[in-house]
């Protein structure tokens, strides 16, 4: 799991952008989930309601995060708990699509 705070952005006033970090690294194997999420997150770029990946530190760096572009609204794991209880309509196919076929590169 990660962390998110929502943060301005000194270089576009006024514009909210989000920091990822993650809660525990647990090892070689809680960074290599975490690059993985990154990396996912940026293949999925140009997806409507998937925030924009506008910097990560990759593997490289001792401390590990990423800054995306904040959005209005949920997570993408609410979103599922409310499409499966029936509070939101399903996904279109389209962005089932779109999001299947970015998990899967």
């Amino acid at each position: 799991t990660m962390i998110l705070m929502r943060c301005d952005d000194l270089y576009d006033m006024g514009k909210a952008v989000s920091v990822s970090i993650p809660r525990a690294l647990d090892g070689h194997s809680g960074k290599a989930f975490f690059v993985r999420e990154m990396h996912i997150a940026g293949s999925l770029a140009g997806v409507p309601a998937v925030p924009a990946l506008h910097y990560f530190t990759g593997c490289r760096e001792d401390l590990l995060f990423a800054v995306m572009e904040a959005l209005p609204g949920s997570t993408l794991a609410i979103m599922f708990q409310r499409v499966v209880s029936g509070d939101l309509k399903p996904f279109s196919y389209l962005q089932a699509s779109q999001i299947s076929d970015a998990l899967l590169e």
